[in-house]
């Protein structure tokens, strides 16, 4: 392979990578944004029974995530 083959190769891989980066730093931000609207109007107690605030809010990031990736797979098909 030469140099020129391998570029072509790996750019649409980095920039796959690059939008996956950017989706999950703004479901982070979305996640932490609903966390604080949550512990605002109901309090931390609520949230936090069954598991501590992270695990919550690792939850919320990964159902988050699954439906994007649904919604990608919908619009492909």
């Amino acid at each position: 392979m030469s140099d020129k083959a391998i570029i072509q190769w790996l750019i649409p891989i980095l920039l796959r990578m690059v939008e996956l980066i950017i989706q999950l730093s703004v479901v982070t931000v979305v996640g932490l944004i609903l966390y604080a609207i949550f512990t605002m109007f109901i309090g931390p107690g609520i949230i936090a029974i069954g598991g501590t605030k992270l695990e919550f809010l690792i939850s919320l990031i990964v159902i988050i995530l699954t439906l994007q990736l649904m919604d990608d797979k919908s619009e492909k098909e």
